[in-house]
């Protein structure tokens, strides 16, 4: 009964592998030769953020939006909730995420 099924599966893979080939749907799945591939365009790179300080435009509870030298800039935190209007500095910047931490103002003795 199992040699039986095992051929039954592989009679079944191949006649669909045959219609697969005539079928106008496959067509549409599979790069023809001489297909030329899709290009993206590229993305600018980041403007140079580390180290800048901004504003939170939205509270981040740990992700959300700050304003980083008037660019919106999606950012997260290390793990604290920063709240709306607080300074931000940029600590950490990895292809798009970009991380910040409350800034500390330092004060003129």
């Amino acid at each position: 009964m199992l040699a039986a099924n095992m051929l039954a599966a592989a009679l079944t893979i191949l006649l669909t592998m045959h219609w697969m080939k005539a079928s106008p749907l496959s067509n549409r799945l599979e790069v023809l030769p001489g297909a030329k591939p899709a290009v993206l365009p590229r993305t600018p790179p980041p403007p140079k953020l580390l180290g800048k300080v901004g504003v939170a435009s939205s509270p981040l509870r740990p992700a959300g939006t700050a304003l980083i030298d008037d660019l919106r800039v999606e950012v997260v935190t290390e793990g604290d909730w920063i709240d709306r209007g607080a300074s931000v500095e940029v600590i950490r910047v990895n292809g798009s995420v970009v991380t910040v931490r409350e800034a500390v103002e330092k004060r003129e003795t």
